[in-house]
């Protein structure tokens, strides 16, 4: 038992120091492959349009949409609702998202959250 133990033992050390003995040696690379210090420059592919900024049409400007065709439609009022004529009103704003104004207590269309108050000079009661 004690042979056959020193056999494994020694059978395990051959295959350990001759794994580690050999030399590793690269494997010739072609002319053209990438990693290759003399391989000639690839060429560029073909630009494309699809993220050219020239290629772009200009939207249309926000300032040319008409008031009545604005964002009233989602409930949200805008500059030149009757918060803005009235200046002791009361108006409601989104705190994530000072665009939405409201004339009425309620919640953002975008996120949510409840309308903070605001008077009409600005400060918040």
């Amino acid at each position: 038992m004690y042979c056959r133990m020193v056999h494994y033992l020694l059978v395990l050390a051959f295959i350990i120091l001759t794994g580690c003995a050999g030399a590793y040696m690269e494997p010739p690379m072609n002319e053209t492959h990438p990693a290759n210090p003399a391989a000639p420059a690839a060429e560029l592919p073909a630009t494309s349009g699809v993220l050219s900024l020239a290629a772009t049409q200009p939207t249309s400007d926000a300032s040319e949409i008409p008031p009545a065709e604005g964002h009233s439609q989602h409930g949200a009022s805008s500059s030149s609702d009757s918060a803005a004529t009235q200046p002791d009103a009361a108006v409601y704003v989104c705190p994530m998202h000072p665009k939405v104004v409201s004339s009425k207590p309620g919640h953002c269309p975008i996120c949510n959250m409840k309308l903070v108050r605001k008077s009409g000079t600005g400060v918040q009661p």
